[in-house]
């Protein structure tokens, strides 16, 4: 039983290492959630999307993943820009710490 519950306890342990925020550094564009398009010529249809309401999402270059963003004001003035995010990604969360336009 002693054995069990270690096993158990080590497993748990190490799924955990796994679900932890990763820092990281990405490119790609500011969108909206309902539409998950990325681009110049989708600009305008995400700042229309997110002012109606839909939530602000990021959609990396490499891969085109979608990050859902868990402090929308950070990039709610980048809607529909290129940019450069700072911060943690835990799968598909990303939380961000900075941005630039370069």
């Amino acid at each position: 039983m002693k054995l069990i519950a270690v096993s158990l306890f080590a497993l748990s342990t190490a799924a955990l290492a796994f679900t932890r925020p990763v820092p990281t550094t990405m490119k790609g564009w500011v969108s909206d959630s309902k539409c998950h398009l990325a681009g110049a010529k989708h600009a305008a249809c995400a700042k229309k999307c997110c002012a109606a309401g839909s939530l602000v999402v990021f959609i990396s270059d490499k891969g085109a993943k979608v990050f859902s963003v868990d402090n929308q004001k950070s990039l709610m003035a980048h809607v529909g820009h290129h940019v450069t995010v700072s911060g943690t990604a835990d799968g598909t969360k990303l939380h961000v710490t900075a941005t630039s336009m370069r």
